[in-house]
C-alpha cells in the first residue's frame, strides 16, 4: 500500500531515498511495502502509476525488474520492488514547485527555444491572463548540475520583485515536464531591435535610455547578492514602450557579493577574462564586464572581440586590448573602458555608474529632451510584426 496510515501485520512502512548524490539526503514519504505472497490480502485501493506519483512528497521511481520481487508496492496491478532513478519532488508548502496540472493554460506560438527548454505563449484560462512559459523536458534534465541550476534559477525568479525583471507567476510540476510560468512581454529583444537600425548603432541618448534601466535592474540583482552571469542583447526584452524586462536566470547565482566563484558559464562574446582563465572571481564584476561589452555594442554595432571561433575570442579577451570607434564621445568611451577593466577589483559597483558623468546628459550640456529621441510607434510595431514572422 501507499500512504496506508495503518499498516498490517505483514505490512512494513521503508523509506525510499535518492539514488542521486545531491539528492541522498532527500527523502520521500514512507511506502507500506507489502509481501507479494499477502498482496491479496490487503484493501483494493486502485493507484495508477500516475496516482502514485501525484500524492504528496512522491518520488519519481523507474521499474527494475532484476531487483528481487519478493515485495511490492500496492497499485491497480502488482509491480515489482523499485528504486529511485529521478530527482525527488517535494510539494510542501516551503516547495519551489506547485505538482499539478498545466492543463489551466492554452499554449499558443512558440516564442523561443534552448537546448533544454522552449518558451512559448500561454493564455491562463482563469484570468484570461497572457504569459510566457519556459518548458523544460525532464528526460534533459537527469545530470545532477542541470536539476540545481534549474532549482537555483526558480529560487532567485521568485524573489525578484523589478520594474525592468521578468516577474515570476509560478512552477508547475507535471509527469514529463516542469513549466515556468512568467509575465510575457508584448515587444522584442534588443538584439532584433538594433538590428533594425542604421548600422546596428543607437544614438547615444537612446542607448542611455535603454542602459540606465538595464542598470537600475542588475543594481537591484547585485543588493540580494545576486548576479546574472549572462547579460547579452538577446536576454533583454523591449516593450511597446521600450521599457526593459530582464530574462533568463538560468546561469545566475545566490552568493555573497564578496564571495570568489569559479564556474566556467556565460556567452562567449560577453565573459570576463577571469572566467575565461577559468580562475576565481567575483559574480558582480563579472556582470560589470558584460554590461561593459553590451554599452559598447549599442554604441558601435559590434562587438569588442572578435574571431572566427571561441578560442579566438577568448584569446583577445585575456590579452583586454579593444579599440573604441571615434564616433563614441569620450564619456562613454571612458565608463566603458571603466567597466571593462581587466582587474576586476577595479570595476565600478552598479551605484558608481549610476553616477557616472555619461549617465547624466544635463550635466554634459545635452538637453533633456534628446533623451525622448526613440524609434516612432509604426516602426516598433513593424519591429514586433517581423520577429513574430521569422519565429
Amino acid at each position: 500500500m501507499i500512504n496506508q496510515k495503518n499498516p498490517l501485520d505483514f505490512q512494513k512502512r521503508q523509506r525510499h531515498f535518492s539514488a542521486i548524490p545531491s539528492t541522498r539526503n532527500i527523502f520521500s514519504d514512507n511506502f507500506i511495502i507489502t509481501p507479494l505472497e499477502n498482496f491479496n490480502k490487503t484493501p483494493n485501493i486502485p493507484l495508477s502509476g500516475t496516482g502514485i506519483l501525484t500524492q504528496n512528497k512522491n518520488i519519481f521511481t523507474k521499474i527494475e525488474p532484476k531487483f528481487d520481487i519478493n515485495c511490492t508496492l500496492r497499485a491497480r496491478t502488482p509491480i515489482v520492488h523499485t528504486i529511485t532513478r529521478s530527482f525527488t519532488i517535494d510539494t510542501s508548502k516551503d516547495s519551489l514547485l506547485y505538482r499539478g496540472s498545466i492543463d489551466s493554460y492554452s499554449f499558443g506560438c512558440t516564442l523561443g527555444s534552448g537546448a533544454s527548454a522552449v518558451v512559448k505563449e500561454a493564455i491562463f484560462r482563469p484570468t484570461r491572463k497572457k504569459y510566457a512559459i519556459k518548458t523544460y523536458e525532464k528526460s534533459k534534465l537527469l545530470d545532477p548540475q542541470k536539476k540545481r541550476n534549474l532549482t537555483r534559477e526558480i529560487k532567485i525568479m521568485k524573489k525578484l520583485d523589478h520594474q525592468n525583471i521578468v516577474n515570476f507567476h509560478e512552477a508547475i510540476d507535471t509527469t514529463k515536464h516542469i513549466h515556468i510560468a512568467m509575465e510575457y512581454v508584448n515587444g522584442y529583444s534588443l538584439h532584433s531591435y538594433i538590428k533594425r537600425r542604421p548600422n546596428r548603432i543607437l544614438p547615444e541618448s537612446e542607448a542611455r535610455r535603454i542602459f540606465s534601466q538595464v542598470i537600475s535592474a542588475i543594481e537591484y540583482c547585485h543588493n540580494m547578492c545576486i548576479t546574472h552571469r549572462d547579460i547579452k542583447l538577446e536576454n533583454i526584452l523591449l516593450d511597446d514602450h521600450l521599457n526593459v524586462k530582464i530574462i533568463d536566470f538560468g546561469f545566475s547565482t545566490l552568493v555573497p557579493n564578496d564571495k570568489l566563484i569559479k564556474i566556467f558559464c556565460g556567452t562567449p562574446s560577453y565573459m570576463a577574462p577571469e572566467i575565461v582563465s577559468k580562475r576565481e572571481y567575483l559574480g558582480w564584476a563579472a556582470d560589470i564586464w558584460a554590461l561593459g561589452v553590451l554599452l559598447y555594442v549599442l554604441l558601435t554595432g559590434t562587438y569588442p572581440f572578435k574571431g572566427q571561433t571561441d578560442r579566438e575570442v577568448y584569446k583577445k579577451i585575456i590579452e583586454g586590448y579593444f579599440e573604441i570607434p571615434r564616433h563614441v564621445t569620450p564619456p562613454a568611451r571612458l565608463l566603458i573602458k571603466r567597466m571593462m577593466q581587466k582587474d576586476f577589483n577595479k570595476r565600478p559597483h552598479c551605484s558608481q555608474i549610476k553616477e557616472d558623468p555619461w549617465m547624466h546628459p544635463e550635466i554634459l550640456g545635452v538637453s533633456k529632451e534628446s533623451i525622448e529621441n526613440i524609434v516612432d510607434f509604426k516602426e516598433k510595431r513593424k519591429i514586433a510584426r517581423d520577429d513574430k514572422e521569422n519565429l
